[in-house]
């Protein structure tokens, strides 16, 4: 299986856990959550079944993936920066030259089934475990959408 973040310039792989070799990354789990943005008017002293539900705002789709990274300390700083830099501002400036503006990142992922979805890397956290130089775990919440 197949997973990476692109940007225009830079791609990130992000293999399929057990499906990886020493200083890649490996997802452990991916979560896709889509979600209607209702906005719910109750009314006083009735039941649930009066209740009125308008969508106003459409649905959104956020995609959070967790995972582990192992590897020598100069592949774990790669990774790292490498997502960062999609947080700070590389997200939108890059893939502006190369594809249409305001596409933001593309994710491509083999599964649940063939996706290549234009996101916004919301955030990206990582977090070195004591006692084990040459692994980190990680963490990023990605919305489908364009900026």
């Amino acid at each position: 299986m197949a997973y990476s973040l692109y940007n225009g310039a830079i791609t990130v792989p992000l293999n399929e856990k057990d499906n990886s070799t020493y200083g890649s990354p490996q997802i452990q789990s991916m979560k896709r959550t889509t979600d209607s943005q209702t906005w719910e008017i109750l009314i006083p002293t009735s039941g649930p079944e009066t209740v009125v539900v308008l969508d106003l705002m459409g649905t959104k789709r956020i995609v959070t993936i967790s995972g582990i990274t192992t590897g020598e300390v100069s592949k774990l700083d790669a990774f790292t920066n490498a997502l960062e830099s999609f947080m700070n501002s590389q997200q939108f400036s890059i893939i502006q030259s190369v594809s249409p503006a305001g596409t933001g990142l593309r994710f491509n992922a083999d599964r649940p089934a063939s996706t290549a979805i234009n996101v916004i890397m919301k955030s990206f956290e990582w977090e070195y475990i004591a006692g084990n130089v040459n692994k980190i775990e990680w963490n990023m919440s990605l919305m489908q959408g364009n900026s």
